[in-house]
């Protein structure tokens, strides 16, 4: 299981979290604070891996409204793939 798999779950069980990432102001702002608050409860990964895994789910298609509204979203959408 990758770091952003674990991320994810973490996130979708921690409602403090979820609200930290509701403060983005854009998917880049957006993955640059996952990556921050990531590192912080300790699952390294790149803004880039973020990036990578979002535009390789050809099915899901994450809109800035999807992750600024609903990071549980985009986190569910990370470990659709």
């Amino acid at each position: 299981m990758s770091n952003i798999e674990k991320f994810q779950k973490l996130v979708l069980k921690d409602i403090t979290l979820q609200d930290q990432l509701k403060t983005a102001t854009d998917f880049d702002s957006f993955a640059r604070l996952a990556v921050k608050i990531g590192k912080q409860v300790g699952y390294d990964f790149t803004v880039a891996d973020i990036k990578t895994v979002s535009s390789n789910n050809k099915s899901v298609k994450i809109s800035r409204f999807s992750a600024l509204n609903s990071p549980s979203s985009w986190m569910l959408q990370i470990s659709s793939n």
